[in-house]
């Protein structure tokens, strides 16, 4: 997972540079808005086209994602040594079988 530097928290990121601090394109940066993976922008003035997100808002996704890799690695690791133990069982078996 890339390493995404901390962001001061009163800084205003604008929407358009969203792509570079959350790493999708435009329609995915849109879609997991839609799907509430990443916070919705803020409107920025009165008639809602100038939107961004403050530093803090980046940096609690941020926090939040390494959290689940780390998960997610554990998940996966622990689904490894069960595939292992049931290719050397399926081995165990089929030796048994062979005699």
């Amino acid at each position: 997972m890339p390493d995404f530097p901390k962001l001061p928290d009163n800084i205003i990121v604008r929407r358009r540079d969203g792509e570079q601090y959350f790493g999708f394109k435009k329609t995915h940066l849109d879609q997991k808005i839609a799907d509430g993976e990443i916070p919705k922008p803020i409107p920025l003035d009165a008639h809602g086209r100038a939107c961004g997100w403050f530093g803090y808002m980046i940096n609690e996704y941020h926090a939040q994602l390494r959290a689940h890799a780390k998960q997610w690695e554990e998940t996966r690791a622990a689904k490894r040594r069960s595939a292992a133990l049931d290719r050397e069982s399926k081995k165990r078996t089929r030796r048994r079988s062979d005699r």
